[in-house]
Protein backbone atom coordinates (compact mmCIF):
# COMPACT_ATOMS: atom_id res chain seq x y z
CA UNK A 1 0.00 0.00 0.00
CA UNK A 2 1.38 3.44 -0.76
CA UNK A 3 0.52 7.13 -0.42
CA UNK A 4 -1.62 7.01 -3.55
CA UNK A 5 -4.08 4.65 -1.89
CA UNK A 6 -7.23 6.70 -1.16
CA UNK A 7 -7.26 5.83 2.55
CA UNK A 8 -3.61 6.75 3.06
CA UNK A 9 -4.11 9.88 0.97
CA UNK A 10 -7.10 10.88 3.13
CA UNK A 11 -5.11 10.46 6.35
CA UNK A 12 -2.35 12.65 4.94
CA UNK A 13 -4.39 15.29 3.07
CA UNK A 14 -7.73 15.27 4.88
CA UNK A 15 -11.34 14.33 4.10
CA UNK A 16 -11.39 16.25 0.79
CA UNK A 17 -9.03 13.61 -0.64
CA UNK A 18 -11.51 10.88 0.23
CA UNK A 19 -14.41 12.91 -1.16
CA UNK A 20 -12.46 13.39 -4.41
CA UNK A 21 -11.74 9.68 -4.63
CA UNK A 22 -15.41 8.71 -4.25
CA UNK A 23 -16.53 11.45 -6.65
CA UNK A 24 -14.02 10.53 -9.35
CA UNK A 25 -13.92 6.73 -9.11
CA UNK A 26 -17.41 5.36 -9.74
CA UNK A 27 -17.05 2.18 -11.79
CA UNK A 28 -20.28 0.66 -13.07
CA UNK A 29 -18.81 -2.77 -13.80
CA UNK A 30 -15.66 -4.89 -13.58
CA UNK A 31 -14.17 -3.48 -16.79
CA UNK A 32 -14.37 0.04 -15.37
CA UNK A 33 -13.21 -1.06 -11.91
CA UNK A 34 -9.98 -2.42 -13.33
CA UNK A 35 -9.58 0.09 -16.18
CA UNK A 36 -9.91 -2.65 -18.80
CA UNK A 37 -10.77 -1.81 -22.38
CA UNK A 38 -14.21 -3.31 -23.00
CA UNK A 39 -14.01 -6.13 -25.52
CA UNK A 40 -17.50 -7.58 -24.94
CA UNK A 41 -16.07 -10.56 -23.10
CA UNK A 42 -18.08 -12.48 -20.50
CA UNK A 43 -17.85 -10.90 -17.10
CA UNK A 44 -16.91 -7.36 -18.07
CA UNK A 45 -20.42 -6.22 -17.16
CA UNK A 46 -20.41 -7.86 -13.70
CA UNK A 47 -20.68 -5.53 -10.69
CA UNK A 48 -17.39 -3.88 -9.65
CA UNK A 49 -17.28 -5.78 -6.35
CA UNK A 50 -16.97 -9.23 -7.95
CA UNK A 51 -13.71 -11.16 -7.62
CA UNK A 52 -13.20 -13.95 -10.21
CA UNK A 53 -11.25 -16.30 -7.91
CA UNK A 54 -13.61 -16.20 -4.92
CA UNK A 55 -16.31 -18.78 -4.35
CA UNK A 56 -19.48 -17.60 -2.63
CA UNK A 57 -22.78 -19.26 -1.89
CA UNK A 58 -24.62 -16.11 -2.92
CA UNK A 59 -23.18 -13.28 -4.95
CA UNK A 60 -24.28 -10.22 -3.01
CA UNK A 61 -22.93 -6.66 -3.03
CA UNK A 62 -20.90 -5.50 -0.04
CA UNK A 63 -23.06 -4.66 2.98
CA UNK A 64 -22.98 -1.36 4.77
CA UNK A 65 -20.22 -0.63 7.25
CA UNK A 66 -19.81 1.22 10.53
CA UNK A 67 -23.52 1.57 11.20
CA UNK A 68 -24.38 2.82 7.71
CA UNK A 69 -26.42 0.79 5.27
CA UNK A 70 -25.17 -0.01 1.77
CA UNK A 71 -27.07 2.92 0.24
CA UNK A 72 -24.32 5.21 1.60
CA UNK A 73 -21.69 3.49 -0.56
CA UNK A 74 -18.84 1.05 -0.12
CA UNK A 75 -15.30 1.75 1.01
CA UNK A 76 -13.40 0.93 -2.17
CA UNK A 77 -15.25 2.96 -4.84
CA UNK A 78 -17.90 5.66 -5.21
CA UNK A 79 -20.37 7.08 -5.19
CA UNK A 80 -20.52 7.70 -1.46
CA UNK A 81 -22.67 9.99 0.61
CA UNK A 82 -21.25 12.83 2.69
CA UNK A 83 -21.99 10.73 5.79
CA UNK A 84 -20.00 7.79 4.38
CA UNK A 85 -17.01 10.06 3.75
CA UNK A 86 -17.26 11.41 7.30
CA UNK A 87 -17.50 7.94 8.82
CA UNK A 88 -14.57 6.57 6.79
CA UNK A 89 -12.40 9.57 7.58
CA UNK A 90 -13.24 9.39 11.30
CA UNK A 91 -12.38 5.68 11.35
CA UNK A 92 -9.08 6.28 9.58
CA UNK A 93 -7.97 9.15 11.81
CA UNK A 94 -9.09 7.51 15.04
CA UNK A 95 -7.30 4.26 14.16
CA UNK A 96 -4.13 6.18 13.35
CA UNK A 97 -4.35 8.17 16.61
CA UNK A 98 -4.87 4.96 18.58
CA UNK A 99 -1.83 3.34 16.97
CA UNK A 100 0.26 6.47 17.58
CA UNK A 101 -0.79 6.61 21.25
CA UNK A 102 -1.02 2.93 22.20
CA UNK A 103 0.92 1.10 19.49
CA UNK A 104 -0.29 -1.46 17.00
CA UNK A 105 -2.22 -4.12 18.97
CA UNK A 106 -3.30 -7.04 16.78
CA UNK A 107 -3.81 -9.22 19.88
CA UNK A 108 -6.52 -6.82 21.00
CA UNK A 109 -8.08 -5.70 17.69
CA UNK A 110 -7.28 -8.64 15.43
CA UNK A 111 -4.80 -9.24 12.67
CA UNK A 112 -4.83 -7.62 9.28
CA UNK A 113 -6.14 -10.58 7.29
CA UNK A 114 -6.31 -11.70 3.71
CA UNK A 115 -4.71 -14.03 1.21
CA UNK A 116 -1.89 -14.08 -1.28
CA UNK A 117 -1.99 -13.51 -5.02
CA UNK A 118 0.82 -15.34 -6.80
CA UNK A 119 1.89 -14.64 -10.37
CA UNK A 120 4.94 -16.69 -11.28
CA UNK A 121 7.53 -15.48 -8.75
CA UNK A 122 5.67 -12.28 -7.81
CA UNK A 123 3.41 -11.99 -4.73
CA UNK A 124 0.80 -9.57 -3.40
CA UNK A 125 -1.24 -9.75 -0.20
CA UNK A 126 -4.95 -9.01 -0.77
CA UNK A 127 -6.42 -7.47 2.39
CA UNK A 128 -9.86 -8.76 3.41
CA UNK A 129 -9.93 -7.41 6.96
CA UNK A 130 -8.13 -4.52 8.64
CA UNK A 131 -7.95 -2.03 5.78
CA UNK A 132 -8.22 0.97 8.12
CA UNK A 133 -5.39 -0.32 10.33
CA UNK A 134 -3.29 -1.03 7.25
CA UNK A 135 -3.81 2.51 5.93
CA UNK A 136 -2.96 3.98 9.33
CA UNK A 137 0.26 1.97 9.54
CA UNK A 138 1.23 2.92 5.97
CA UNK A 139 0.58 6.60 6.73
CA UNK A 140 2.88 6.29 9.73
CA UNK A 141 5.66 5.04 7.48
CA UNK A 142 5.65 1.36 8.38
CA UNK A 143 7.59 -0.56 5.72
CA UNK A 144 6.80 -4.06 6.99
CA UNK A 145 3.26 -4.74 8.16
CA UNK A 146 2.35 -8.02 9.88
CA UNK A 147 -0.57 -9.87 8.32
CA UNK A 148 -2.21 -13.26 8.69
CA UNK A 149 -4.24 -15.56 6.51
CA UNK A 150 -7.98 -15.80 7.06
CA UNK A 151 -8.71 -19.27 8.33
CA UNK A 152 -11.78 -19.92 6.16
CA UNK A 153 -10.28 -18.49 2.95
CA UNK A 154 -7.59 -19.84 0.63
CA UNK A 155 -4.07 -18.83 1.65
CA UNK A 156 -3.06 -18.10 -1.95
CA UNK A 157 -4.57 -17.69 -5.40
CA UNK A 158 -2.33 -18.59 -8.32
CA UNK A 159 -2.56 -17.23 -11.85
CA UNK A 160 -1.57 -20.71 -13.04
CA UNK A 161 -4.85 -22.14 -11.67
CA UNK A 162 -7.01 -19.67 -13.61
CA UNK A 163 -9.25 -22.38 -15.11
CA UNK A 164 -10.20 -23.50 -11.57
CA UNK A 165 -11.28 -20.06 -10.32
CA UNK A 166 -15.02 -20.26 -9.50
CA UNK A 167 -16.28 -17.58 -11.89
CA UNK A 168 -14.08 -18.88 -14.70
CA UNK A 169 -14.91 -22.55 -14.24
CA UNK A 170 -18.67 -21.88 -14.15
CA UNK A 171 -18.50 -19.70 -17.30
CA UNK A 172 -19.53 -16.45 -15.61
CA UNK A 173 -16.35 -14.65 -16.64
CA UNK A 174 -14.03 -15.15 -19.62
CA UNK A 175 -10.55 -16.39 -18.69
CA UNK A 176 -8.97 -13.37 -20.43
CA UNK A 177 -11.03 -10.95 -18.33
CA UNK A 178 -10.30 -12.81 -15.09
CA UNK A 179 -6.57 -12.86 -15.79
CA UNK A 180 -6.56 -9.16 -16.74
CA UNK A 181 -8.18 -8.38 -13.37
CA UNK A 182 -5.65 -10.54 -11.53
CA UNK A 183 -2.77 -8.86 -13.38
CA UNK A 184 -3.98 -5.44 -12.23
CA UNK A 185 -2.85 -6.26 -8.72
CA UNK A 186 0.68 -6.58 -10.07
CA UNK A 187 0.73 -3.70 -12.55
CA UNK A 188 -1.40 -1.26 -10.50
CA UNK A 189 -3.69 -0.57 -13.46
CA UNK A 190 -6.68 0.38 -11.31
CA UNK A 191 -7.38 4.10 -11.25
CA UNK A 192 -6.73 4.88 -8.49
CA UNK A 193 -6.11 1.84 -6.30
CA UNK A 194 -9.65 0.84 -5.54
CA UNK A 195 -9.06 -2.40 -3.72
CA UNK A 196 -6.72 -2.98 -0.83
CA UNK A 197 -3.45 -4.82 -1.12
CA UNK A 198 0.15 -4.63 0.00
Amino acid sequence: MNEKHPFVDAIIRGPAALQDFYANFQPRNLAEMYNLSAENLRGEELPPWEIPWMARDRRLPPPGEAGLDASHGVSFYGPATRKKVEVEYERLTSVRASIENKGFQPDRYGDIEGYGLVSQSDYRFFVRGGKHRLAALASLGWKGIPVSFRSNWPTSVYSATLDDWPLVSDGTIAPQTALAIFDCYFSRCMRPLGKHFV
